[in-house]
C-alpha cells in the first residue's frame, strides 16, 4: 500500500477525468449555493459529498487534484481568494479524507472522530488565514456584529409571542435572548466541535446511502437505539462540572468548565434519547414521531431534558439496555 503510494504518478484514466469533472463541478455548485437563502445550510453540509464519492471510486491522490481544481473554479466564479481557501480547506480536503476512510472501511465512530479533528484543524487554519488578511478577528468574534445578526431572529420570535397576547412570555423571551447572546461567544469552542461532529455525521450518512445505491458495500451502522458513549468520556462531564462548582471564580477555568459541561451534556442527551428509543422499541411508532413527541415535551417541560441527560450519564455504570450482558461486549458504533 505504501509502495503503491510512493510510486504513484499522475496518469488519470478517461473515466476519472469524466467523473472528476462532473463531481468537482457539483461540489462547486453546492459551495456557491451556500450563499442562497433557504438552502444555504443544506448546501454547505453536502458540499464535501461529491469528493467523498470521487475518492471512494478512485485514488485519493487523484481526487485531491480534483479538489484543487474545483477550488480554482470557485476563485474564477467569485473572484475572491478567500473563497478558494474556504472551499479547499473546509470542504474539498474534508471530502477527500472522508472518502479515503470509506475506502479503508472505518467504523462510523472512527470516521466521525477523525473527520471532525480534520474539520476543526481546517477551521483553525481558516481563522489564521482570515486574521492574516484582515489584521483583526473575524466578524463572529465581534459582539456588535453578532448582535446585529441575531436581532432579526429575536424580533421575529417576540412578534410571534406578542400575537398570543402573553406579555410575560415576551418579557421572558427578551431576558432569555440576552442571556443567550452573552453565552454564545463564551461557548464558541464547544459550538465548533459540535458543528464539526454534525457536519461529518451528515456527510457520512448521505455518502453511505449513495455508495450503497451505486452498488458498493459499506460497513453497517449500529442501530441508534444501541449507541453508547465510551465510558471514559464521563470524566469530561465530571471535570467540567467540577470546574464550574469549585473554580468558577477564575474566568478561564469558568469558560473551560462551561464548554465541557455544555458539550458533554449534549453528547449524553443523545445517549439518553438512544436509551429511550431502545426502551420504547416495542411501540410501533416511527422514530421521527418519537423524536417530535420528545421535543414537544422537552420544550414544554425543560426538566425532561435534564432527566434524559442524567439517564445517559448513569448508563455509563448501570448499562440500562444490558448491551454488554447480552453480547459480551458493547457494540462498536
Amino acid at each position: 500500500m505504501r509502495m503503491a503510494s510512493r510510486n504513484w504518478k499522475w496518469n488519470p484514466s478517461p473515466r476519472f477525468l469524466v467523473e472528476g469533472a462532473i463531481l468537482a463541478a457539483a461540489a462547486v455548485l453546492l459551495f456557491l449555493g451556500v450563499q442562497l437563502p433557504g438552502i444555504g445550510i443544506v448546501s454547505g453540509l453536502l458540499c464535501p459529498l461529491p469528493l467523498v464519492v470521487l475518492t471512494y471510486r478512485h485514488r485519493w491522490q487523484e481526487s485531491a487534484s480534483a479538489a484543487i481544481i474545483a477550488s480554482l473554479l470557485t476563485f474564477i466564479f467569485t473572484g475572491n481568494f478567500l473563497s478558494l481557501a474556504v472551499f479547499l480547506l473546509q470542504f474539498g480536503l474534508l471530502g477527500v479524507v472522508l472518502g479515503e476512510m470509506f475506502r479503508r472501511n472505518y467504523t462510523f465512530g472512527k470516521v466521525v472522530i477523525v473527520g471532525s479533528i480534520f474539520s476543526l484543524g481546517a477551521t483553525f487554519f481558516m481563522f489564521l488565514f482570515t486574521l492574516a488578511l484582515s489584521s483583526k478577528f473575524p466578524a463572529f468574534y465581534d459582539r456588535a456584529t453578532f448582535e446585529k445578526i441575531t436581532e432579526p431572529i429575536m424580533k421575529r420570535l417576540q412578534f410571534l409571542f406578542s400575537r398570543s397576547g402573553n406579555s410575560e412570555e415576551v418579557n421572558r423571551l427578551k431576558v432569555m435572548g440576552e442571556r443567550i447572546r452573552a453565552l454564545i461567544p463564551l461557548l464558541l469552542p464547544s459550538f465548533l466541535v459540535l458543528s464539526a461532529l454534525f457536519e461529518v455525521s451528515i456527510n457520512y450518512w448521505v455518502s453511505r446511502a449513495i455508495l450503497v445505491r451505486l452498488g458498493y458495500r459499506a460497513r453497517k451502522i449500529t442501530p441508534f437505539s444501541q449507541w453508547r458513549v465510551p465510558e471514559s468520556m464521563v470524566w469530561g462531564f465530571i471535570g467540567g462540572a467540577l470546574l464550574l462548582l469549585l473554580l468558577h471564580r477564575y474566568r478561564p477555568l469558568l469558560i473551560a468548565g462551561m464548554n465541557l459541561t455544555y458539550f458533554f451534556s449534549l453528547i449524553y442527551l443523545i445517549q439518553g434519547v438512544a436509551i429511550l428509543f431502545y426502551l420504547t422499541r416495542r411501540w410501533r411508532f416511527p422514530w421521527y414521531l418519537k423524536l417530535v413527541v420528545l421535543l414537544f415535551l422537552g420544550l414544554e417541560f425543560p426538566f425532561i431534558f435534564f432527566m434524559i441527560i442524567t439517564l445517559g450519564i448513569f448508563d455509563t455504570w448501570f448499562d440500562f439496555r444490558k448491551l454488554k450482558r447480552l453480547s459480551g461486549s458493547y457494540p462498536r458504533v
